[in-house]
């Protein structure tokens, strides 16, 4: 649900590449990544990886330790590198301004209207 409202409200201005929105692992499934953005398949240009937490409550909200193991996961992606914008989807909001986006449940319900 979560990739598919996230390819509905993509591309736009901030990420104009964007036009599929998949998950990313290898075979041994570590690491495994919730989204990447790329600009087609196979992909030339990795908009973005991101990470889904979506845990009701206050104590489940994306914060220093996901975005810590974001980060470093991240670099696991073909074509993704240290430069590569990192993004949230979280249900319960973020707690730091690290990510180049956070998408919540308000802004995934826009794609459908």
């Amino acid at each position: 649900m979560i990739r598919e409202a996230l390819a509905r409200l993509l591309p736009d201005q901030q990420w104009p590449q964007a036009r599929l929105i998949g998950g990313w692992w290898p075979r041994t499934n570590q690491p495994e990544l919730d989204l990447v953005a790329a600009d087609r398949e196979p992909a030339r240009v990795i908009s973005f990886v991101g990470s889904i937490k979506w845990l009701e409550g206050d104590g489940n909200a994306f914060g220093t330790h996901d975005y810590a193991a974001l980060a470093r996961d991240a670099l696991a992606v073909p074509g993704a590198n240290e430069k590569t914008p990192l993004i949230a989807v979280s249900r319960s909001g973020c707690t730091i301004d690290a990510p180049a986006a956070v998408y919540e449940p308000e802004q995934l319900i826009q794609a459908w209207a």
